[in-house]
């Protein structure tokens, strides 16, 4: 697990805990705090994030303090210090006069399964003062309260792509034993060949293709299996909440190929890509 080294609060006791249930599952709230955070609580524009340990960022917030008066931006920076998708984030977070007053503080933000939403917990450590802990106690709530509200079944879809699968078969076969596998399926149990993707040699197995794929650093053959979904960067982002290893050194795919390797518990490789774009 990558971990950043943390802020020392040890000196600054000042802390705020709070916890509610969330009608999102924890997948989907992980991406509203590493992806999405101008959907719900960043300033639209304002917002530079990538979601890696060490990774600095910045955002900011605005609203009107005053009615009448222009809105007030609030600055906000930080650094990802331990990120566990769909379970985990924690941060170093500063803000200014009307926040941290620019102390480094720890916010961490943790998810559990409850029924078909999540239970959330937020642990925001490291203040100087009781004052700007007890301006956070109040605030966390409502904040919550929003994502709570934001994050709606439109978002929780997005975030569970449609998963099904795929017409195609990949039997990887070793150099020594691929021309005697291609005559086995055209010769001998006389498959029809598929003509159009030549030179790729495959055959129409049943509903499937049957693609032959020589492997010459292979011992023995293998069958890679397909995955096509409607939206692969949600299906990536479910895939690794769900802790799915992803394998895209295994065979390059291309810049411009909308899909990746993964794979399954039984270590069976499977291609996940655009059902638009699948042969």
């Amino acid at each position: 697990m990558n971990i950043a080294v943390a802020p020392n609060v040890s000196d600054t006791p000042h802390k705020v805990e709070y916890a509610r249930a969330m009608r999102a599952s924890p997948a989907v709230l992980y991406r509203a705090w590493t992806e999405r955070l101008d959907s719900w609580f960043a300033t639209p524009g304002s917002v530079s994030m990538k979601a890696e340990v060490g990774v600095p960022f910045f955002f900011e917030t605005s609203f009107v303090e005053e009615e009448g008066k222009p809105a007030e931006r609030h600055p906000h920076y930080g650094r990802f210090l331990q990120l566990e998708p769909g379970k985990l984030v924690k941060l170093a977070w500063v803000t200014g006069k009307a926040g941290t007053e620019g102390a480094e503080t720890v916010l961490t933000i943790e998810f559990s399964p409850r029924g078909k939403g999540s239970h959330l917990r937020l642990c925001h450590n490291g203040f100087g003062t009781a004052e700007s802990a007890a301006q956070h106690e109040a605030a966390w709530p409502l904040v919550l309260k929003h994502l709570d509200k934001v994050v709606d079944e439109t978002e929780t879809a997005s975030a569970a792509p449609k998963l099904a699968g795929g017409r195609n078969i990949a039997m990887k076969v070793p150099s020594h034993q691929y021309d005697e596998t291609v005559r086995f399926y055209r010769e001998v149990l006389g498959m029809e060949q598929i003509e159009e993707f030549l030179p790729a040699v495959g055959f129409r197995f049943g509903a499937n293709q049957l693609w032959i794929d020589r492997a010459p650093g292979m011992s023995q053959s293998e069958l890679w299996l397909e995955i096509v979904t409607d939206d692969t960067k949600a299906a990536a982002a479910r895939l690794q909440a769900e802790g799915i290893a992803r394998c895209d050194e295994i065979e390059p795919l291309g810049e411009s190929f909308d899909g990746f390797w993964i794979s399954s518990p039984a270590q069976i490789i499977h291609l996940v890509d655009n059902k638009t774009g699948a042969w």
